[in-house]
């Protein structure tokens, strides 16, 4: 990009980051050290610098040359102008032509916590315009990664009146009863960058009484002009009539935002002030209707977001990531499928797990939030047991500046892994195993589980007191025992049978599983003779 832009001048703050340490060096460029903060907050007098261009002379020239997020994809440049930013100036104009205001007179006159970074779109609105256009004061963090402990200190000593942070750090707020504390009395908490998953926001709300809000825009438009909606209808969006907004169906229930291009709307589509020579524009997002509430949008993701499997049936995983990745111990959630027959989902932990008993029963407490996911998710994108990965706290999920997951490029990432488990679950022959479980007796049992452990999971050539692990289970193939072991049991009639992930790793052996096994086959034979089964 920066050969693109036939970068001849790099400007860095005193502390330069490896990375960039690493282009100065690849890359014959001037580097300049701009001053520190205290530098720029001195008592001395700034010169002034008089700007004496008309509106119409500077309207389509470049203000920034900024770059996509790169969430789907490699980031692309953008020239911004000075039109695209004077967009959300003209919003402040509808309540004086008897239209509904934009959410953007929410910031009229506030200091605003800034948790966003600072190259964002929204950052830029605060910072460059937000000042100008609505005497908004922005509250920045210093300069670490934002944390909600840290984002708490900010609401609780920096006097603001409303935030705006990544989806991801309201999650992590949600989860938190002394963080929350901090959201209590201000106007609003607003998000950007991505969806907020309904728990987080619905806590958020109902515990703070603070509304939530998100803010829509694009590298392109900057922020688009959203008005008002209902405290109860938060994750919702009602588009502005001055944006030219077309929703035209895409697929099921989604339909894709497209910007049509209209003269009377000439100063309020910032679209077609950085892209002239469109008609149309469309940022590749999809929305979902309110199910009874007219003009009524539900961000529901991108175009490229959507999984498509092998078959031909689609599936949209936000929702579904969003119930998953609301668990206390989950960070994020990103499910996988395109091109096969199911799908599946990669978990990053709040906190990486130091052992594969621990990996399991992680694995095991998070199993409800996935079942609560599979419930309104039909059948064919719904996620089995055994299709959870974990993420190697070696090699985190790829974020876009914004905090946002880079859903290809994480994909990519683990794309061994993924393959892996597929071809794992292809040897297994779900629901046609070569070697079957057989539960006629102990000493059936005892067989046909070593044969099955040494087949169908893989440990050539088992005894039967070793060790499971010193000879080669890991945490997936043991979550694939218990799974398979407990469909063996349910296709032979032993209701109620289930073999925990603990069990296993307690009893390790083909030896001490078969004597585990049969204590809960006779429970459930007598469980269901006395009819309670």
């Amino acid at each position: 990009m920066l050969d693109a832009l036939k970068c001849e001048t790099y400007l860095t703050s005193e502390v330069v980051f490896p990375v960039i340490k690493s282009v100065l060096s690849e890359r014959r460029m001037k580097h300049i050290t701009v001053p520190e903060l205290e530098d720029w907050l001195g008592s001395e007098d700034a010169p002034s610098m008089t700007f004496e261009k008309s509106f119409e002379d500077a309207r389509h020239e470049v203000f920034v040359i900024s770059h996509t997020s790169g969430s789907t994809g490699v980031p692309k440049l953008v020239e911004v102008t000075h039109g695209t930013f004077a967009a959300q100036d003209s919003f402040q104009s509808l309540p004086s032509m008897g239209a509904s205001p934009t959410i953007l007179e929410s910031f009229k006159n506030i200091r605003m916590h800034l948790g966003l970074p600072l190259f964002h779109s929204a950052a830029y609105f605060c910072f460059f315009s937000a000042p100008v256009y609505y005497d908004m004061t922005s509250v920045v963090t210093p300069a670490v990664s934002l944390t909600a402990e840290i984002a708490y200190e900010v609401h609780r000593h920096g006097r603001v009146q409303a935030c705006c942070l990544p989806p991801s750090i309201l999650v992590d707020i949600s989860k938190s009863p002394e963080y929350l504390q901090g959201l209590k009395g201000m106007d609003f908490a607003m998000y950007g960058g991505g969806p907020l998953p309904k728990p987080a926001g619905d806590i958020n709300q109902q515990v703070t009484g603070t509304r939530v809000f998100s803010l829509l825009g694009t590298t392109e438009t900057m922020l688009l002009p959203l008005e008002y909606v209902d405290k109860v209808d938060w994750e919702y969006h009602r588009f502005s009539d001055i944006l030219g907004a077309e929703f035209r169906h895409w697929w099921g229930d989604l339909y894709e935002l497209v910007i049509v291009r209209d003269p009377k709307l000439n100063l309020s589509q910032a679209a077609f002030a950085t892209l002239p020579k469109l008609q149309e524009f469309s940022p590749g997002d999809v929305y979902s209707r309110h199910p009874t509430k007219e003009g009524l949008w539900r961000y529901s993701g991108r175009t490229d977001d959507v999984i498509v499997f092998v078959n031909g049936e689609k599936l949209n995983p936000l929702t579904m990531e969003g119930i998953i990745g609301s668990h206390p111990q989950v960070r994020s959630a990103l499910m996988y499928g395109t091109g096969r027959f199911r799908s599946g989902v990669l978990l990053e932990l709040q906190q990486p797990t130091t052992s594969d008993e621990e990996t399991a029963a992680i694995l095991e407490d998070i199993w409800p939030s996935i079942e609560l996911a599979n419930e309104n998710c039909p059948t064919h994108g719904q996620i089995l047991k055994g299709m959870a990965i974990l993420t190697d706290p070696e090699k985190p999920m790829i974020r876009a500046g914004k905090g946002t997951i880079q859903r290809g490029n994480t994909l990519k990432l683990y794309e061994k892994e993924i393959s892996a488990l597929y071809e794992f679950e292809k040897i297994l022959g779900r629901g046609n195993p070569i070697v079957r479980i057989q539960f006629e007796g102990q000493d059936t049992l005892r067989t046909s589980l070593r044969e099955f452990m040494s087949v169908e999971i893989g440990l050539e050539g088992i005894q039967e007191k070793e060790d499971f692990f010193a000879v080669g289970l890991d945490s997936l193939k043991a979550m694939n025992t218990v799974r398979l072991v407990n469909a063996a049991a349910e296709d032979q009639g032993f209701l109620g049978f289930k073999l925990t992930a603990h069990a296993l790793y307690t009893n390790a052996s083909v030896e001490a599983l078969t004597e585990t096994i049969w204590l809960m086959k006779d429970h459930c034979r007598l469980m269901d003779e006395n009819g309670k089964g």
